[in-house]
């Protein structure tokens, strides 16, 4: 699916509401594109299980996030490419 830039964060925020019950990772191009979504969908209640994943944060932080992602039967995951290289995310339902 190809959209408009300015239509990007409307049609994730829709899809993300409409798969609540699910596991979602949603890759961004930057940590900062990552930090304005992680933040404005949690202002918004997205999801009670929202978390964001990118190399500015601390190892053993990182690595809580994952285990707390993995853990979780339903979750959406905010991220750079950096979960892109090597980190196994089991049972995920969604890739945006």
């Amino acid at each position: 699916m190809e959209l408009k830039i300015d239509e990007k964060l409307d049609t994730l925020f829709s899809f993300l509401k409409l798969h609540q019950k699910q596991k979602i990772l949603v890759f961004f191009s930057s940590r900062k594109q990552v930090r304005f979504a992680y933040q404005a969908f949690k202002s918004l209640k997205v999801s009670e299980n929202l978390l964001e994943f990118h190399g500015k944060m601390e190892q053993n932080k990182r690595t809580a996030i994952y285990f707390q992602f993995v853990e979780k039967k339903n979750a959406v995951l905010l991220s750079t490419d950096i979960s892109a290289r090597g980190v196994d995310f089991p049972a995920v339902d969604w890739v945006i």
